[in-house]
């Protein structure tokens, strides 16, 4: 499974990738701190044709 994580704070997406790296074998957490981060990452998995799973939580908008 791929997870594209999006957070504008660091230490947050550092923590959450670790947990999940740890809690789910075989997961692969995809970093992303903006909105352009997001869109290329949300972009590549679609040319891969990736399963992604979003975790938004940028400046200015919130959600899970």
């Amino acid at each position: 499974m791929r997870i594209l994580l999006a957070d504008d704070h660091h230490l947050v997406r550092e923590a959450i990738a670790s947990y999940l790296t740890r809690a789910v074998p075989g997961i692969i957490c995809v970093k992303a701190a903006d909105f352009q981060q997001v869109r290329s990452g949300w972009e590549t998995a679609a040319r891969n044709r990736s399963d992604a799973v979003r975790i938004a939580m940028l400046q200015g908008m919130s959600g899970l």
